[in-house]
């Protein structure tokens, strides 16, 4: 391998390392055993008299498709972060390490039933009133419709594609698409920490434990703040403010004939640009 090809697998796993730690943090995420429920297709088949009714559970589409959204760039190939590009450069530098080998070579066909089509594919169908069956596909050309479609994208020509199938049947077929790129992601991400520990992957240690989203909600940091009338020229970025620019104090009060701005204050107030007095 070229000193080159080695420093550009060493780039695409550490673009990979912050994609799948956001991935990994997400809430839908964070209880496995529903995030495996999810990706196992599951549903429920119930007789009520002499109705049978199947019955399929999800989360909420609004944090659903955050999942989508943090779980599409292993899944776009021009990305560094799409899995095929992962898997080879977690290959190489893993390669010596049977158990690590094994489970890159397990991950690449995980992948390859997720993303390549194939017989056994989950198939989905339109059925008339009358019977007829008017329309069946894949669920995963349904699912992608939904990510790049409905998501990421309006990607009219996928949704043309699937246009017998409403934004609930394109949600539903998403979810176990998703909910398995997440699973696979957060593997792949464990095999690498794994290399890193025994000494087989050389990143930058700060990728694996720096912030990768964002928690806050309120943000308030000391500032400093000026003032001047209305139509002032604002300086250049790094230039002093002089002239007509006067900063805030805690004790600032300012006319609005002057600056077109009132500050509150106690009592009897005087603008600190021209002198007129109120209160």
């Amino acid at each position: 391998m070229s000193p080159q090809a080695d420093v550009r697998m060493r780039e695409i796993l550490s673009a990979f390392v912050i994609r799948a730690r956001r991935v990994e943090s997400h809430s839908l995420v964070s209880d496995r055993h529903e995030l495996v429920r999810l990706a196992k297709h599951q549903f429920k088949i119930e007789l009520e008299g002499t109705q049978l009714f199947m019955t399929q559970t999800f989360p909420a589409e609004e944090p659903f498709e955050s999942l989508a959204a943090r779980a599409r760039p292993m899944i776009l190939e021009k990305e560094p972060t799409h899995y095929a590009k992962v898997l080879k450069s977690l290959g190489y530098f893993v390669r010596q390490d049977v158990e690590l080998a094994n489970a890159v070579r397990e991950f690449k066909s995980n992948w390859s039933r997720t993303m390549e089509p194939s017989d056994s594919e989950v198939r989905t169908q339109i059925i008339s009133p009358g019977g007829k069956i008017s329309r069946q596909t894949g669920d995963r050309e349904i699912a992608l419709a939904y990510i790049y479609g409905d998501v990421v994208h309006h990607d009219e020509e996928r949704l043309a594609n699937v246009v017998d199938f409403d934004i609930d049947s394109r949600f539903k077929s998403a979810v176990p698409l998703v909910a398995q790129i997440a699973l696979h992601t957060v593997g792949m991400l464990n095999v690498l920490r794994a290399g890193v520990n025994r000494g087989l992957i050389a990143l930058d240690p700060e990728l694996l434990t720096r912030p990768v989203v964002a928690t806050a909600t309120v943000f308030r940091n000391p500032v400093r703040a000026s003032v001047a009338p209305v139509g002032t020229k604002v300086p250049d970025t790094g230039d002093e403010l002089g002239g007509d620019w006067t900063e805030l104090r805690p004790d600032s009060t300012f006319c609005r004939a002057c600056h077109g701005v009132t500050l509150p204050s106690v009592g009897r107030a005087s603008c600190m640009s021209c002198g007129v007095s109120w209160g």
